[in-house]
């Protein structure tokens, strides 16, 4: 491409309503399940911005050469996902026949334009992180209003009915950039600051109100890798923001293990090994393995097993699981093979820029590995894409 061209490009309206709308997407995520207009619709708002990116996406499409280098990325979740498509087909019972997981093409699909989206636009997924960053402050604004905010079940609070786990690992994430920004950045102005500032306590009691144990973890590990892995030439400066540091984090631990909410249910973690089930779900669905040990029994196998056992459809809370019984033992060397590439890209990452906000925000996705499913929830691709093409950004951030 000539220097013309190239210029063009830069400058193309289309490049920007592209960074617009991915923007757009990543801000929805916080109020997906919100239905405002009493449609009956699921996802709505996500729904509306995911169609309007992936078709800004496609006015410009040209091809898919731009992957190449991304290749050793891509190819292990496409792999994973045609695996437990086949193997949903293959499965089908009566009444189970939803062999094709759409939340789980949409994210990759999302996934893949994001990586040819970085050829036209270097910082847009950086500038849609930021968007995610001021969904969330919005949607603490809703908490302290009060709009659909609900605590009734065992005081755990929600708002629109996400998921605590969910919702509070989304939360992680927004203050884990916002410290970053605070600590890291130089060029964050003076209201940005403020409002930051301003919010971060209000977003921690958000989370902690909660009750999620996985959200807690998420902050917390990742914070530590924030300050463990500040980088100074100075050794006195190191030492001193390891100081300050750890003063925060044991302040920190100190207010979420008092928190009448989340407290006593990191106690019970503590004390008694209490995982809500998880331990039963753990021990009993990896035996469906035994059905079709190298390639599983898809999403529909899993649906109607589960509903045998359980009499009703029940996640594993825990990816390798599901990803071992859905697509089998391949499927899950390709998780591991994906995981530990990105893990790699990640420290990489972090050797060429001196910036661990790679490396901190790998903690919710190891923790919804964990206890979760990170390849079913939105942020999840966010951080993946993240990772991947953004090693030059933070560099000229800082």
């Amino acid at each position: 491409m000539n220097k013309y061209n190239l210029k063009s490009v830069n400058n193309s309206p289309l490049k920007n309503l592209q960074s617009f709308f991915l923007g757009l997407y990543f801000f929805s995520i916080h109020f997906e399940s919100w239905d405002p207009f009493f449609t009956g619709i699921d996802y709505l708002f996500t729904k509306i911005t995911i169609v309007f990116y992936i078709l800004i996406s496609l006015i410009d499409f040209r091809g898919f050469k731009g992957l190449k280098k991304y290749i050793k990325f891509t190819s292990p979740l496409i792999i994973i996902f045609i695996i437990q498509t086949i193997s949903g087909y293959l499965f089908q019972r009566p009444g189970y026949t939803e062999y094709f997981s759409l939340i789980l093409f949409l994210n990759i699909v999302v996934f893949l334009f994001m990586l040819l989206h970085n050829d036209k636009d270097k910082y847009a997924v950086n500038k849609a992180l930021n968007s995610f960053v001021f969904g969330g402050i919005l949607l603490a604004i809703f908490f302290l209003i009060g709009i659909e905010v609900d605590n009734s079940w065992h005081s755990r609070v929600t708002i629109f009915g996400i998921n605590q786990n969910m919702l509070a690992v989304n939360l992680s994430v927004v203050l884990l950039i916002i410290l970053h920004k605070l600590i890291y950045e130089k060029k964050v102005g003076s209201f940005l600051r403020t409002l930051y500032v301003i919010f971060i306590p209000i977003l921690i009691l958000f989370l902690a109100s909660t009750g999620s144990r996985s959200g807690f973890i998420s902050f917390f590990s990742g914070l530590f890798i924030l300050f463990l892995f500040k980088k100074t030439k100075n050794i006195l400066n190191k030492l001193v923001s390891l100081f300050f540091g750890s003063i925060f984090l044991m302040l920190l631990a100190n207010y979420f293990l008092n928190n009448e909410v989340v407290g006593s249910r990191l106690s019970n973690s503590i004390e008694t090994g209490d995982l809500s089930g998880r331990d039963g779900y753990w021990k009993e669905i990896p035996q469906l393995i035994d059905i079709n040990p190298l390639f599983g029994i898809g999403k529909t196998g899993y649906a109607y097993q589960t509903e045998l056992i359980y009499g009703t459809y029940a996640s594993a809370h825990n990816v390798f699981i599901e990803v071992l019984v859905m697509g089998g033992l391949i499927s899950l060397s390709f998780l591991f093979i994906y995981l530990f590439r990105l893990i790699k890209k990640a420290i990489i990452n972090f050797k060429k820029t001196d910036n661990s906000l790679h490396l901190a925000l790998l903690m919710p996705i190891i923790v919804m590995s964990l206890v979760g499913h990170p390849l079913g929830t939105k942020i999840s691709w966010g951080i993946f894409a993240f990772i991947i093409v953004s090693t030059k950004i933070l560099v000229k951030n800082r």
